[in-house]
């Protein structure tokens, strides 16, 4: 049935009567009308993964859930993916390090603006495809994660056109194979995406990684690009980038003799001179 107000009132009633798992109070939850929910008195500490935990919630705004022990928890896939209302989730300190599998996490929640990750340990993280696809989002610090194991990154900034600066210098790319569509379709401007010293050589698919991108700056001192053909990643010609961002992502080029496209443009090609433009050639390199 339909049951109003929060799982707080909903978890007082029930504790006199005994206890409550819970699957069963995540339930209420999902059925009733609630909009701001204190789910301090429940705990997944028994509970392996939360995958899809809120997935379709339409309802909810705010979910307090700081003291949470997910120490157990491997999957927080979809978790609070395609939640149009929701604004918060506290969350910072959970405990997240067995967590493997962060696919969607926030895939289509359009309305968040601020998610503070900024604790967690993501040293066991293989997949954050998707993670943060989200047009609502303003600010964001992954400066801590260690993303050493993380295997698939595709879109996991996707849409986030809100953000006016987004620093993942400090990610371990090494082992990324699929770096596609991560800052896809950022409409709005943004000042300045810092991906200076990502190893990306591994990766087998950049497809639409900058795709309809707003970067003004992009800062890749040390950036390593893989030996794979690049005619589809999304820098079209209404992509206007600093000389210095271009002649950058042209320094990270390897040297091939596959006779792949790079794609940067033809506005961006016209800002760059013979000498600049060797910079790829000279590698073998044929910019569109």
């Amino acid at each position: 049935g339909i049951v109003s107000g929060t799982i707080d009132t909903y978890a007082k009633s029930v504790m006199a009567l005994g206890d409550v798992s819970f699957r069963t109070a995540i339930d209420i939850v999902n059925k009733s009308d609630a909009k701001n929910v204190d789910l301090t008195m429940i705990s997944p500490k028994n509970e392996a993964s939360l995958e899809y935990l809120f997935r379709n919630n339409t309802n909810l705004i705010n979910i307090n859930a700081s003291n949470w022990d997910t120490s157990n928890i491997t999957s927080l896939s979809a978790a609070f993916a395609k939640m149009p209302n929701l604004k918060s989730v506290d969350f910072a300190d959970w405990d997240v390090s067995h967590v493997t599998d962060f696919y969607a996490m926030f895939d289509a929640s359009s309305k968040i603006e601020n998610i503070d990750v900024s604790k967690w340990d993501t040293s066991s993280a293989k997949n954050m495809s998707w993670m943060f696809n989200s047009n609502s989002l303003k600010h964001i610090d992954v400066s801590n994660f260690n993303t050493s194991k993380v295997t698939a990154m595709y879109a996991m900034f996707n849409r986030s056109c809100f953000l006016t600066q987004l620093d993942v210098s400090n990610f371990d790319t090494s082992n990324v194979l699929d770096f596609g569509a991560v800052f896809s379709r950022w409409s709005n401007a943004c000042e300045e995406l810092n991906i200076s010293g990502l190893n990306l050589e591994r990766c087998t698919s950049m497809k639409n990684t900058f795709l309809d991108t707003a970067f003004k700056v992009i800062r890749c001192d040390g950036l390593r690009l893989p030996n794979i053909d690049m005619s589809n990643i999304g820098l079209h010609t209404s992509t206007a980038l600093t000389v210095d961002s271009i002649v950058g992502l042209l320094n990270a080029l390897p040297q091939s003799d596959k006779g792949y496209s790079f794609q940067i443009g033809s506005n961006n090609i016209a800002k760059l001179s013979d000498e600049q433009k060797a910079i790829a050639t000279n590698k073998g390199w044929t910019l569109i």
